[in-house]
C-alpha cells in the first residue's frame, strides 16, 4: 500500500485492507455533452456508462454493487443495503441538466431503476431490526402475515393497471412490482431465519444535527449487519457529487472545496490541506465506528 499523506495514517491495518487503484473512467469525462461533471462523474461510478444527460428518461446501467448482489444477495436477508447522509431527491435537474437521479445514487438495479440510500437512522433501524420491541415468534409470524396481506393486495391492485399502460409507464410499474417482490422474498427469508438481532443499541429519534454523530450512526450499523450477515453488499454515499456542505467542526466553512482544487490556483496547497483534513476526518470517524476497532486510532498529517 502506497505510503500517502493519507493512506499512510492506515499502515498499520494494510493487511485488513484491499487498496483498489486505476478507477478512473473515461465514460464519466464530457465526451461532447458539456457541463456537468458531478451528475456524469456519481453515475459512472460503479456502473461504468457514460449515463444520458436528462432529468426525464434517465438510463445508467447495473452497477457492479448489485451484480455482486445478484449472485451472492440470495444468501441474506438483504441482498444489499444503500445508505446516504446527503440529499437524496430523485428528481429535477441537480447540474447542467442532469437529473438528480444520477448525481444521488452509487447504486443501480437497472440502467433504469436507481437504489436511492437511505438517509434517516432511525428508517435503517426499524428496517434492519425492527420497531425496537422485543417480539415473540409468534408476534413475528402474525407482523409477517399482516405485511403480505398488504403486498398482495398492492400486487393485485396493480397488475390491473397493466394493460392501460404505455411502454415507458410499463416499464416502471414493472420496477415497482419488482421491488414488492423483494420485500416478499425479505418477510420470507425473515420467517424462515425467525431471528430478531439485538443491534445493542437504542433507536435513533431521526437525522441528528451533527455530521459526526449522522455518520457514526449510519456506519454503526452497518457494522451490525455485516457481523450478523443480514447482508454482504453496502453502498454508503457519505456525501454527494457537487456538495454545498461546509466542515465547520473542522474550522471549514466553505463548501464544495474538493472540486475547486486546481494547481494552478494560488491557494491550491491551502486547498488541498483541507481537503486532506476533510478525508482524514472521514477517515477517522468510519474507523472509530468498526466495533472491531474501537481501540484503533488514525492519526492524519497534513502538511505537505
Amino acid at each position: 500500500m502506497a505510503s500517502t499523506r493519507i493512506l499512510k495514517a492506515l499502515e498499520p491495518f494494510k493487511q485488513d485492507i484491499t487498496l483498489l487503484g486505476n478507477l478512473t473512467h473515461n465514460w464519466g469525462r464530457v465526451l461532447l455533452d458539456g457541463p456537468g461533471d458531478h451528475g456524469r462523474c456519481s453515475a459512472s461510478y460503479l456502473t461504468g456508462v457514460h449515463v444520458r444527460k436528462t432529468m426525464v428518461d434517465i438510463k445508467a446501467g447495473v452497477s457492479c454493487d448489485q451484480i455482486v448482489a445478484n449472485q451472492i444477495g440470495s444468501q441474506t436477508r438483504f441482498p444489499s443495503l444503500e445508505v446516504g447522509l446527503e440529499d437524496a431527491r430523485q428528481a429535477g435537474d441537480c447540474d447542467s441538466g442532469y437529473s438528480c437521479a444520477y448525481t444521488n445514487n452509487l447504486a443501480w438495479k437497472s440502467d433504469t431503476q436507481p437504489l436511492p440510500p437511505t438517509l434517516d437512522p432511525r428508517m435503517m433501524f426499524e428496517r434492519l431490526f425492527g420497531p425496537g420491541l422485543a417480539l415473540s415468534p409468534e408476534a413475528r409470524a402474525r407482523q409477517g402475515r399482516y405485511r403480505r396481506s398488504i403486498l398482495d393486495f398492492v400486487t393485485g391492485d396493480t397488475k390491473k393497471l397493466q394493460s392501460d399502460l404505455g411502454p415507458t409507464d410499463k416499464r416502471k410499474l414493472d420496477e415497482y412490482l419488482s421491488s414488492i417482490r423483494e420485500v416478499e422474498r425479505q418477510i420470507a427469508k425473515a420467517e424462515k431465519d425467525n431471528a430478531q438481532i439485538d443491534p445493542h443499541m437504542e433507536k435513533p429519534y431521526g437525522v441528528p444535527a451533527d455530521f459526526a454523530e449522522h455518520f457514526k450512526l449510519m456506519s454503526d450499523m452497518i457494522t451490525i449487519a455485516l457481523q450478523a450477515d443480514m447482508t454482504r453488499v453496502v453502498t454508503f454515499l457519505v456525501t454527494r457529487e457537487g456538495t454545498s456542505r461546509a466542515y465547520r467542526e473542522l474550522g471549514i466553512s466553505d463548501g464544495h472545496i474538493r472540486s475547486r482544487i486546481t494547481s494552478a490556483s494560488r491557494n491550491s496547497s491551502r486547498k488541498w490541506s483541507r481537503s486532506t483534513r476533510i478525508t482524514c476526518s472521514s477517515l477517522r470517524l468510519g474507523w472509530r465506528s468498526s466495533r472491531q476497532s474501537k481501540r484503533a486510532t488514525i492519526h492524519c498529517s497534513t502538511t505537505q
